[in-house]
């Protein structure tokens, strides 16, 4: 399949994903329409049927729909290069993406006839106005302070909201935003703010490097944020080219065609269950490697110019297949499961009411009344549910942090051994010369983070096998408690309806 598609056939095939969702829309609008006008004359007669719930969910499908905005989420620990790769698909040097941490803002890059950057400020505060060089001046932090505020867990700029970005760019025109997130890999407080909008955006744009393949953070909040939420995620391998920078012989094929499959088979082994869908393997619909760098050089010089080479033809093909084909697929069937919820929650609705509009109120009453104790029943099953995670969380989380302290400490006894295949290939009177000191540090920080990073990722295995054996007990206390409190429910229905 040829993903590499034009610009103009991708617009062409928004514009018509934009009627067929404002023909959907105007009928969903008209579902809850007639629901809320049920209530209203049911509220005169026998009393509401409950379906606000199913009204308010209704219109809320049919508002999103309506305003046909498709949210992309880039995401990854700070120094990825997510703002590089967002300049390389604007085609200017726009956003901050220098050695700093980048922008401390979440960003919003929408469409705008002219460019312009407003900042918005929380607790009442006027938007305000800025050029593009004030804001990268004014809202982006260095090392030094990005540290302290992680040690403290605050944030750069408390006060402030976010940032949108409007661009004249023709992927932005029909109705698409991009949000940039600070890094992950930044304070507690910053993260908050990143994945708080996980759930206000359609499509996830992960961002890794390919000189710091998974780490153990990326893979917490791939596990944490990511995982079970029925999310479509693109992952971005940036910075593929950087692979040969680390070869012994950067001209050597075949070392450098090893340490590329080495490297795929890491990104495969760590992404392959997030890349399944109805039992197809998508793999390689989602996983992409690019250089942002590359792309962004080329464009600066052309604006038209062809990127081959860079993996962006190929990821802006997959992005048109799930823009206009897959998202909107996805959204249609949610709005029929909808409406097709409202329906039969209507009629089961009606099914309740008809029974009891011939019995006596008092009745009625008695019957509310000899459900009561059911209700403590309830909470009962509830509390001990609750009480039994809290031992098992308390157990675990001591036994794990116990293992991972034994496991640091035990490092030192076969570091000389282990350590010899990371070593850098620069002798010991090489490294005290002054020309070579700073390639020497360099080349032996980036093996001990390698080094420390496999050594956490070889004990997080084992770690994972006591949670997974942990939840696994979970899931059948919770079986148990399910069927108990199926049993009580069913009990309540039959003495209040009769059936």
């Amino acid at each position: 399949m040829n993903l590499k598609v034009e610009t103009s056939n991708f617009i062409n095939d928004l514009e018509r994903v934009v009627k067929i969702r404002r023909e959907i829309a105007n009928h969903l609008s008209n579902i809850a329409e007639t629901i809320n006008k049920s209530e209203l004359a049911a509220a005169e007669a026998s009393g509401k049927l409950g379906l606000e719930t199913d009204s308010a969910d209704i219109s809320r499908s049919s508002e999103n729909l309506r305003q046909g905005v498709f949210r992309l989420l880039v995401l990854g620990d700070m120094k990825r290069g997510k703002s590089t790769f967002l300049n390389a698909l604007i085609g200017e040097n726009l956003l901050p993406s220098d050695v700093n941490p980048c922008t401390a803002l979440l960003t919003v890059l929408r469409f705008g006839s002219a460019k312009k950057v407003t900042v918005y400020f929380k607790e009442g505060r006027r938007p305000e106005q800025l050029d593009f060089n004030a804001f990268k001046q004014q809202y982006t932090i260095d090392p030094d302070e990005a540290k302290k505020l992680e040690i403290e867990n605050k944030l750069a700029f408390p006060n402030v909201s976010h940032a949108v970005i409007e661009y004249p760019l023709p992927l932005l025109e029909k109705g698409i935003e991009i949000v940039d997130t600070p890094g992950l890999n930044d304070t507690e407080a910053r993260n908050a703010i990143s994945l708080s909008y996980i759930n206000n955006c359609h499509a996830i744009l992960f961002v890794f490097r390919a000189s710091q393949p998974c780490t153990l953070a990326e893979r917490r909040y791939l596990e944490n944020y990511i995982k079970g939420r029925g999310l479509t995620v693109f992952f971005l391998i940036n910075a593929i080219d950087e692979i040969r920078e680390g070869l012994i012989d950067p001209d050597n094929a075949e070392e450098l065609a090893a340490a590329t499959e080495k490297l795929r088979q890491v990104f495969r082994t760590n992404l392959d269950q997030y890349c399944q869908f109805d039992g197809q393997d998508i793999y390689n619909d989602r996983v992409f490697e690019i250089s942002s760098l590359k792309a962004l050089r080329l464009r600066v010089k052309d604006q038209n110019a062809a990127l081959d080479g860079t993996g962006f033809p190929e990821f802006m093909g997959a992005i048109n297949t799930f823009l206009t084909q897959e998202r909107a697929i996805a959204e249609i069937r949610q709005a029929r499961t909808l409406a097709r919820l409202g329906c039969n929650h209507v009629r089961e609705a009606v099914e309740r009411r008809i029974p009891l509009l011939e019995q006596d109120v008092s009745e009625l009453k008695q019957r509310i009344t000899s459900v009561e104790p059911e209700f403590g029943k309830l909470n009962e099953i509830r509390d001990r549910f609750q009480e039994e995670i809290k031992i098992m969380r308390d157990r675990k989380s001591k036994s794990v942090a116990d293992s991972f302290k034994a496991y640091i400490l035990n490092l030192g006894n076969t570091f000389d051994s282990d350590f010899l295949r990371y070593q850098p290939e620069i002798s010991f009177f090489d490294s005290l010369e002054s020309s070579k000191r700073d390639s020497f540090n360099a080349a032996f920080k980036k093996a001990f983070e390698q080094y420390i990073n496999d050594k956490i990722s070889a004990w997080e295995l084992t770690a994972e096998q006591e949670i997974r054996s942990a939840f696994a007990q979970l899931a059948k206390s919770a079986a148990s408690y399910s069927v108990s409190y199926t049993q009580i429910t069913d009990s309540m229905t039959e003495k209040l309806i009769g059936q």
